[in-house]
């Protein structure tokens, strides 16, 4: 019993010192409401145009967030609609069939992401206004907006927890 609380402990001290204040950010979320609630955007999944690899990254960006509110239905439907213009065919692959079970896509979108940030660091463009995170919690990366950082794997437990690993272009 003490093994796992020291555990649990060390953990979340770990999580804690790797964290970037987001202070040094801009924050992606709405203004709060009146009773002090900020609301982020929830993603819109027929939004996405997915022809060029910016469409891709705008397309994972979206997958993240509704990973990040933990809507798997929205999460499903982006990647349907990524899939069905024809993505190269890795992504092809990880966007197929993808899962519906919240915990799954969680994985797919981890492996998702690590084919992404490789198309992200091909093209200059892609690297202007996105940032890639890391969790330290469950070892995977993530891009997203400059900004609040917005853990789409813990996000009920460790909506904070990560760190920045690569800068977007200035």
């Amino acid at each position: 019993m003490i093994r796992g609380l020291i555990a649990i402990a060390l953990l979340g001290a770990a999580c804690q010192q790797r964290n970037r204040p987001a202070a040094v950010q801009p924050p992606l979320a709405k203004p709060a409401d009146d009773a002090g609630v900020v609301t982020p955007p929830k993603p819109d999944p027929g939004t996405i145009a997915v022809q060029h690899p910016v469409a891709w990254l705008q397309a994972c960006l979206q997958l993240g967030e509704a990973l990040v509110h933990s809507d798997a239905a929205v999460a499903t439907a982006v990647a349907r609609r990524a899939a069905s213009h024809n993505p190269p065919s890795i992504l092809a692959t990880l966007l197929q069939a993808f899962p519906v079970d919240i915990n799954e896509q969680r994985t797919r979108f981890a492996k998702l992401s690590a084919e992404l940030r490789t198309i992200r660091k091909a093209d200059e463009a892609l690297r202007n206004g996105t940032v890639v995170m890391h969790c330290p919690m469950v070892a995977s990366d993530w891009i997203q907006q400059p900004g609040e950082l917005r853990n789409p794997y813990m996000p009920d437990t460790m909506l904070r927890c990560g760190y920045q690993v690569e800068p977007a272009l200035k």
